[in-house]
C-alpha cells in the first residue's frame, strides 16, 4: 500500500500489505497514496495503521490505479519492462553458456 521507497520500515509490515494483481501492482509502483490531492494523510511510522487511515490510503491508491488504467500510459511501461526482461534473460543465458563452456 505505502511504497517501500518512501516507507522502508513498512516493507514487510502486514498492515501495509494489500492484495493486488501484478498489473495493478505495476501501475501503482512507487505511488504514495498518503499524498493524494495535496492532503497529506499522517501515517504512524512504526505502530499499527488505524483502519480509517488504511481505508483512505486504499481508496486513494484505487483512484490512482483506475486513472492510470484509463490513460493507457501504463501499457507502454509494461511493454518496456517486458522487453528489458527479455533482453536480460538472453544476456543471462549467453553468460551461462559461456561459463559452461569454460568448465572441464
Amino acid at each position: 500500500m505505502l511504497p517501500q521507497s518512501v516507507y522502508p520500515q513498512r516493507a514487510e509490515d502486514v498492515d501495509n500489505l494489500v492484495f493486488a494483481c501484478a498489473e495493478c501492482n505495476a501501475i501503482k509502483r512507487d505511488y504514495d497514496p498518503s499524498t493524494e490531492g495535496g492532503n497529506k494523510i499522517d501515517v504512524p511510522e512504526t505502530s499499527e495503521i488505524p483502519d480509517e487511515v488504511r481505508q483512505r490510503l486504499i481508496g486513494n491508491a484505487e483512484k490512482h490505479i483506475e486513472g492510470k488504467r484509463n490513460s493507457d500510459d501504463w501499457r507502454n511501461e509494461f511493454k518496456t519492462a517486458k522487453r528489458l526482461l527479455d533482453e536480460a534473460i538472453v544476456q543471462y543465458r549467453k553468460c551461462k553458456e559461456s561459463a559452461a563452456a569454460l568448465l572441464p
